[in-house]
């Protein structure tokens, strides 16, 4: 989690207002709240797991309970020693399938293991802490300079650069293996 005090000062540094007098904290902390929708929305779209969280759903009796306040999409739904549920396009009454429409999730009754893309709460202070991992410090704040000065192509364009950039992150480097080992080919 990110200081928003910390990105503040950051983006006051970069637009040469250390004193406020241009900018107050109310616009750079929009900015910082948009900014971070708009990254976080483009992880979400591109699956990238930097953007995901794990909770747990208990579905009572009348199948259906509410899903988190920060949910974008959905990434798995466990069973635990079952394996995981699929997706159904109707009401679901079978062990196994569940569906999502509108702010519910709709499953036979049970506990499930939601892993989902999520936006990051908005900050509202200079005493918040945005719900973002340091390492991407540096994205939030050129995204929110963009933003801050309308260059909407260029944050879009940043939020791409940090996709690219998140996407390997998830792959597993294995040591002294041939594609042949990787692929699961023979030779």
């Amino acid at each position: 989690m990110i200081p928003v005090s910390r990105i503040v000062s950051s983006l006051r540094y970069s637009l040469r207002d250390m004193q406020g007098l241009n900018v107050s904290d109310f616009e750079l902390i929009e900015a910082i709240n948009q900014a971070s929708a708009l990254l976080y929305g483009r992880l979400a779209e591109k699956f990238i797991h930097t953007a995901l969280k794990k909770t747990l759903l208990v579905v009572d009796e009348d199948g259906q309970t509410t899903l988190p306040s920060d949910f974008v999409s959905v990434h798995r739904v466990g069973m635990g020693e079952e394996g995981y549920a699929v997706p159904e396009s109707y009401r679901p009454d079978e062990a196994g399938t569940y569906r999502i429409a509108g702010n519910n999730f709709y499953a036979p009754e049970g506990s499930y293991s939601f892993e989902y893309y999520y936006l990051p709460q908005r900050v509202t202070s200079l005493t918040d802490r945005l719900d973002v991992p340091l390492s991407l410090s540096p994205y939030i704040e050129q995204i929110s300079a963009a933003m801050l000065s309308k260059d909407l192509s260029t944050a879009e364009q940043l939020a791409q650069l940090c996709c690219n950039v998140q996407a390997g992150g998830e792959i597993s480097h294995l040591e002294n293996t041939g594609p042949v080992e990787i692929l699961g080919g023979m030779l």
